[in-house]
């Protein structure tokens, strides 16, 4: 299941379909579209795109709710692993701030004894395997604690507005196209308020906030904004 692959050959009914429509904007003469007007079709899956699904090219599949294909964990971060990948981003900051930590003491204690004017001492420390191990793993540790760190940061701004990264360059060019020829600004239609977007990840139990226990709203039919 991965990420939240879509279904192969997946069609949707189309009682679900018209059910969908907004009922405070009646059709003309009660004309009911077809399903190819209203949702995208993947040649390559052979399947209907809900909405917010993508096709992506490194997995070969439509992914509902993609977010972005990551190549550190070797698939695409969708609908049944955000949360994850989002409590990831936090704890390895953490982890790797544990490590520097403890990784101190050796550069710690070579800078007393320099400040001390130990130097015999001081080259006899820092000659060792494991004070060399230890630097070395601190900058390491301190390296991937901020890369990682500056990620989650970022993050937090695409759960606060629930916009994925794929989403973020169609919202921006829906906003451009619409300035340019004056239209009525641009309403994100899956933007539910900041509680309500985080809500729609992690669901409302402190539990599914820090533990990777699966939740998410509807996969296949994401709630919209009132």
């Amino acid at each position: 299941r991965g990420p939240g692959f879509v279904p192969q050959g997946w069609e949707p009914e189309r009682r679900e379909v018209l059910s969908r429509l907004i009922a405070s904007d009646p059709l003309p003469l009660k004309a009911e579209p077809p399903t190819s007007d209203l949702l995208q079709f993947c040649e390559i899956c052979q399947c209907y795109k809900p909405p917010r699904a993508h096709h992506c090219s490194d997995c070969g599949r439509c992914v509902l709710w993609m977010d972005h294909h990551c190549p550190w964990t070797g698939t695409c971060v969708g609908h049944d692993n955000m949360a994850a990948f989002v409590q990831f981003t936090h704890y390895v900051p953490v982890a790797c701030l544990h490590a520097l930590i403890i990784h101190l003491e050796i550069p710690i204690r070579l800078f007393l004894l320099w400040y001390r004017g130990q130097r015999t001492i001081f080259w006899k420390v820092l000659t060792k395997v494991h004070s060399l191990v230890a630097i070395v793993m601190g900058i390491v540790a301190l390296v991937v604690m901020l890369l990682v760190g500056s990620l989650a940061f970022d993050l937090h701004w695409s759960l606060a507005n629930n916009l994925s990264m794929v989403e973020e360059l169609l919202v921006d060019k829906a906003k451009d196209r619409r300035f340019v020829s004056k239209e009525a600004q641009f309403l994100f239609p899956y933007d539910l308020g900041e509680k309500g977007n985080y809500e729609e990840v992690f669901g409302s139990s402190w539990l599914t906030w820090i533990l990777p226990i699966k939740f998410g709203g509807s996969p296949i039919w994401p709630s919209l904004r009132e």
